[in-house]
């Protein structure tokens, strides 16, 4: 199920004066239909501007082969630029302006979904007021094929120009793909909604006692883990995530952790009535094992007898998993009960995607200085949900917590929203790639939407449709 692709000849060609690599709601397409050879008679040019979303299900049975199909139109106009007779380099002009929701009122709009329930609200349904959709941004994804129920999915959010001169035994057409951001914040956003998960961490060892710093012996270190008797120390863990996470956002990725010392008998014997946890031994995060954004893109396609949904998951690699170049050391800050809430108003996390410099962007990550693209050449989208499509992220964590010589582990997941980068950064990028940086960033959206065209061919089509 392959995009459209840039098609142009001295037939018929669209060219754009004001080039950028990519559009936003709202704003202006300003190019001309261009024809090098001139053609007498009552000739009509017209163009039209269309989104679209499809979807494809191909599942294999026993016996067969079945394929569903989806489609659902986001919005489509057309304009019509000349009639009559066409001059030698004729040139017909064109402004259009980027729409901010989806068009109301097209007929048909789409596939219609009767059969087909739509719990939790996952897809947007065409019965509401469409006009209050935003547009997606431009989307393509194709899943391998599931070795559980044998289907592949595919699914593309698609922005087309299309030109057409008809005539007397004459049909020419010009497509011109555009790829479009969907509207996000003016300036890098600083609401993260970020969400505190909680991790009990239970510590075992004679190490937590007053000789804490001496050595063990072999036999010590065994006795302690079936003595009743051996110190320890119970603790709480906030992990500060993000509810959201922004493309390209000047500043880290911001994850938090602080730790809570319990001081229920059930949990610690080291304290007593002490409230002071300088006198704790030191607690550390040694190595992060997980951290990736898990993907989850969900489609459906109208049947013969029933409808078709399909949903498939892609781990985004934020960071390689393994330990820290250097043990961090995370202060307890208080003494609680382990039912207690920590009132966080008062406590001042420590920063791991500060100290990680971890920034995340649609192509890779940087960590400490050091770019990971992400895996099979996927791009991260933004978040969204249409009618027929819906990408949603998983923000998934593991780290390793060291503290008297014994080491536990802790995971969380957490439901996160992908934003486009800002307006803000949108100009500032734009700015540092200049007209042939735009170009070549043209190239890599259009080899990663899989639009058809490769190599030369796509270069050549790019240069004309954007030499003004």
């Amino acid at each position: 199920m392959p995009r459209t692709g840039v098609s142009c000849s001295d037939e018929l060609s669209i060219a754009l004066s004001d080039f950028k690599s990519w559009f936003s709601p709202s704003d202006a397409i300003i190019g001309t239909v261009n024809r090098k050879t001139a053609l007498p008679g009552n000739y009509t040019v017209k163009l039209t501007f269309y989104g679209r979303a499809k979807t494809k299900i191909d599942t294999k049975t026993s016996n067969a082969w079945t394929i569903n199909r989806g489609r659902a139109s986001l919005f489509s106009e057309t304009h019509i630029l000349h009639e009559g007779d066409i001059r030698d380099d004729a040139r017909f002009p064109f402004t259009l302006t980027v729409p901010e929701t989806t068009q109301p009122g097209m007929v048909p709009r789409g596939d219609s979904f009767h059969r087909l329930a739509n719990p939790k609200g996952r897809f947007l349904s065409s019965a509401d007021d469409v006009s209050q959709h935003a547009l997606p941004s431009s989307f393509y994804y194709k899943g391998d094929r599931s070795a559980w129920s044998g289907k592949m999915q595919e699914s593309y959010v698609e922005y087309v120009l299309e030109a057409e001169l008809t005539g007397p035994k004459t049909k020419k057409t010009a497509t011109l793909p555009l790829f479009i951001h969907a509207r996000s914040t003016p300036s890098p956003t600083t609401d993260y909604q970020l969400a505190t998960q909680c991790r009990f961490v239970g510590i075992k060892s004679s190490l937590l006692a007053q000789q804490a710093g001496e050595e063990q012996s072999v036999w010590q270190k065994s006795r302690s883990i079936f003595s009743s008797k051996t110190p320890k120390l119970g603790l709480n863990l906030h992990v500060e995530v993000p509810g959201v996470i922004q493309l390209e956002h000047p500043d880290p990725v911001p994850i938090g952790i602080y730790l809570e010392a319990l001081s229920d008998a059930e949990h610690t014997s080291i304290l007593g009535d002490s409230s002071d946890t300088t006198s704790l031994p030191p607690v550390e995060v040694v190595s992060v094992n997980k951290l990736i954004l898990k993907s989850r893109t969900e489609i459906r396609a109208p049947g013969t007898f029933v409808d078709h949904e399909s949903g498939r998951d892609h781990e985004f690699m934020l960071r390689p998993p393994g330990p820290l170049p250097t043990p961090l050391r995370i202060p307890i800050h208080s003494i609680g009960l382990k039912s207690s809430a920590l009132d966080t108003s008062t406590v001042a996390p420590f920063q791991l995607g500060q100290h990680m410099e971890l920034f995340v962007d649609a192509e890779g990550t940087s960590c400490q200085g050091t770019k990971h693209e992400y895996a099979e050449e996927r791009r991260l989208h933004p978040s969204f949900k249409t009618y027929n499509i819906h990408l949603s992220y998983t923000l998934e964590w593991k780290l390793e917590i060291r503290c008297a010589e014994v080491t536990r582990s802790v995971e969380g997941a957490a439901p996160v929203i992908v934003l486009p980068l800002s307006e803000q950064q949108e100009r500032l990028k734009m700015q540092e790639l200049g007209t042939e940086g735009m170009k070549r960033n043209y190239d890599d959206l259009a080899r990663a939407a899989d639009i058809g065209l490769t190599g030369l061919e796509l270069v050549a089509d790019i240069v004309q449709a954007f030499g003004g």
